[in-house]
């Protein structure tokens, strides 16, 4: 024995003895440190070794932070104790994850939700390329409904356990468990609400995938899911010798051997964390009489408005991000007594769709679609798009009372632009200019377009005439879907450009070019739906209205506020004939995409325009309509009110008039939104009022100035005494 050799005593720890602290996760402001006893954590080892979730056999990942309980006692402790092994992951990416589960021959993966997002998202991915793997993944999800399929079909056998899967589903997707290592036994998800869709997902794949419940006060384990006894939205079985009761509000309380000895130093916070000897979980949910446990939310998370309704955020996130590939991660939050959300936009998804109009589509083909199916008080009011992570810790859990802050420092009126190291390359610096000319903003290298700068339509059709003529490229709009940032452009540009040449955007010569389109004249089918309208509702709606001034003669551009569905047959049915025949609309393309609305909108003098394809040519033709002596009705709010409101003007409308040196007429309509709103097909009794205004004349003013006078004009228009129209 070496002399500097010294002999420690053998030490046995009492039950009671704190062995461990580890601190909360940081979801609230007080983070505590939580006192684990001895007794605290060898009962969670041996519940789950007991239960046979591992054996020697298995090998693991270490994929969280150990400092926290679920992976200090799933991931490192419990194969220790059972002889199981554990791998570590040199570096956290996804290249090196895939490598690490094919080398080590990896049989479970214990991880939080996201991680298995972003698996299943990248296998969906390549199922959704290929109709027959989609057909069979469809067909796979059947079986799993149909009555006592297990004697059917049979289950995958395991030395010390009974999968409950279906040996054919590991057969059909063999590339899929081949992707992950080709020996994944389970998944088990931990640390935050689990997608029940991305469960049943992997199951149908072959992969059965556990969801467990507990908390850092639990040591952490509460529930876990034997393997032939799958309940998918529930978080598991509780362990026997846990009490388990379900409080009046619907807070689970808890009592057990894992129960924690108290947050160190913080004898006030460990007195509140119980009631009755129970420790308040602080989570809502239920259990079945076979001790399943199902989480319905958090009660700190929940949202309570001035009304009284409580809104839980977790299911509107859920909901949204399952519903709507172009979600990449979204937060709900309350704000001024509505509910808000932070939007993290799935770029990827974007780039390959060519969506380029990211906010406008996000706006409508989201929030708005959302919306009409939830209750008012369930709708988000507002949003920002942003390509900072949403802050969340560690497990992924989201840090809610961050949300306010972060949703105002990075919204983008508001956003405080920190200082980036920019390039020192001409085409950047040029760019940089560019950009300071069409927003009025200095750009930092890193931001985007629409979610940093707030680009729209107009904006981007300045930018891409300008890096046309300027340096030589032939600009599609799609690429901003595949160059998003100022950097990323520029960088393009600098690597594809034919020359260089600072020439400003003309629009007066990009209007005027002339373009092989010739204007439709047909207006029967237009006629013969307004005067159905009109017929079939006029019991319903009182329809009024009056001209303040005359219409000028000739080509004029009606700037409308947006109501209803109906505004367009509105404004239409309260001129005379002449301006009927003289009227063409200008419509999004997205809302015309069915075969009856295509077919009406080609017979009905309606001119397109497609916000993520070839936006100026939809305005070479509306700048067409216009030289030839026609008239145009636009809502510049770009789509309906959805409370009643004004939305903000976009200034295509002013661009196309004082370019081509037309008037506006603002037009106001008044109760068709109470008598018709988003959520209602078919109109209300109700009062409407469409009332045409004095025009405005662009001599003399700028673009922004008859987008202002265009809103005021509108917002002061009063109701009258108005001629009843028959």
């Amino acid at each position: 024995m070496p002399e500097n050799f010294t002999e420690v005593e053998e030490y046995s720890p009492k039950d009671d003895e704190t062995i461990l602290m580890l601190y909360t996760s940081g979801t609230t402001r007080n983070s505590k440190g939580v006192m684990l006893t001895y007794a605290n954590v060898m009962k969670n080892i041996r519940w789950n070794n007991d239960s046979k979730r591992i054996n020697q056999t298995d090998t693991m990942i270490a994929v969280l932070p150990a400092h926290h309980s679920w992976p200090l006692i799933g991931t490192i402790l419990c194969p220790l104790e059972c002889g199981a092994t554990t791998v570590f992951l040199p570096e956290l990416s996804a290249e090196v994850l895939m490598k690490t589960l094919k080398d080590n021959k990896v049989t479970m993966v214990n991880a939080v939700p996201r991680l298995f997002e972003m698996l299943h998202k990248g296998v969906m991915t390549k199922i959704n390329k290929m109709l027959i793997a989609k057909i069979l993944l469809g067909i796979m999800k059947f079986l799993y409904l149909v009555p006592f399929n297990k004697y059917i079909f049979g289950r995958v056998k395991v030395p010390y356990a009974t999968l409950d899967v279906i040996p054919l589903t590991r057969k059909l997707f063999k590339k899929v468990g081949d992707e992950f290592g080709g020996n994944i036994k389970t998944f088990i998800a931990g640390g935050a609400k689990l997608n029940p869709a991305i469960v049943k997902d992997f199951r149908a794949m072959g992969i059965l995938m556990l969801e467990g419940y507990g908390l850092t006060e639990t040591a952490p384990m509460v529930t876990y899911h034997p393997f032939d006894g799958l309940k998918i939205g529930s978080v598991g079985k509780v362990f026997d010798e846990i009490d388990v009761k379900i409080a009046d509000d619907g807070e689970i309380l808890l009592k057990g051997p894992n129960v924690m000895k108290g947050y160190w130093e913080k004898p006030e916070d460990t007195k509140n964390a119980f009631e009755d000897g129970y420790f308040k979980t602080g989570d809502l949910g239920y259990m079945d009489k076979k001790r399943y446990l199902y989480i319905t939310g958090r009660k700190k998370d929940l949202i309570i408005l001035a009304n009284g309704k409580n809104v839980r955020p977790d299911v509107i996130e859920e909901k949204i991000k399952t519903e709507f590939p172009i979600i990449e991660d979204i937060a709900v939050y309350e704000s001024s007594g509505s509910i808000n959300a932070v939007i993290t936009p799935n770029l990827k998804f974007a780039k390959e769709k060519g969506i380029s109009n990211l906010k406008e589509t996000i706006k409508w083909d989201v929030i708005d679609a959302y919306n009409k199916l939830v209750e008012n008080y369930k709708k988000i009011k507002d949003f920002i798009i942003t390509n900072i992570d949403i802050p969340k810790t560690r497990m992924g859990k989201i840090q809610r009372f961050k949300l306010r802050d972060f949703a105002q420092k990075n919204s983008t009126e508001s956003k405080q632009k920190t200082k980036e190291i920019k390039p020192d390359f001409e085409e950047f610096k040029m760019i940089c200019d560019e950009i300071y000319e069409i927003a009025g903003i200095n750009p930092n290298p890193n931001d985007h377009f629409e979610i940093d700068l707030g680009f729209d339509s107009v904006s981007f059709i300045e930018l891409q005439v300008y890096v046309e003529k300027t340096f030589g490229i032939k600009f599609q709009q799609e690429i901003i879907s595949k160059y998003p940032t100022v950097v990323a452009l520029s960088e393009f540009v600098r690597d594809t450009k034919t020359k260089i040449d600072n020439e400003k955007v003309d629009w007066k010569s990009l209007l005027s070019s002339d373009i092989s389109w010739t204007p439709s004249k047909k207006s029967w089918l237009l006629n013969l739906v307004t005067n159905w309208f009109l017929f079939s509702f006029k019991r319903k709606i009182n329809l009024k209205s009056r001209k303040i001034d005359k219409i000028p003669e000739g080509a004029c551009i009606f700037a409308a506020n947006h109501e209803s569905y109906m505004d367009s047959l509105l404004v239409y049915s309260q001129l005379d004939t002449k301006n009927k025949k003289d009227l063409y609309f200008f419509a999004k393309e997205k809302h015309f995409r069915k075969k009856i609305l295509k077919f009406f909108a080609d017979r009905s003098r309606v001119v397109l325009m497609d916000i993520n394809k070839n936006i100026h040519e939809s305005l070479k033709q509306i700048a067409k309509v216009l030289k030839d002596g026609k008239k145009v009705l636009i809502f510049p709010e770009g789509t309906r009110s959805r409370d009643g409101s004004m939305n903000k003007f976009k200034k295509t409308f002013a661009t196309l008039s004082k370019v081509l040196n037309v008037p506006v007429v603002p037009v106001a309509i008044n109760g068709a939104f109470e008598s018709m709103p988003v959520t209602k097909k078919i109109p209300k009794k109700g009062n409407v009022t469409v009332t045409f205004l004095e025009p405005i004349f662009p001599e003399g003013l700028t673009e922004n100035e008859i987008v202002e006078k265009t809103v005021e004009t509108i917002q002061n228009a009063t109701k009258g005494d108005f001629v009843k129209i028959s």
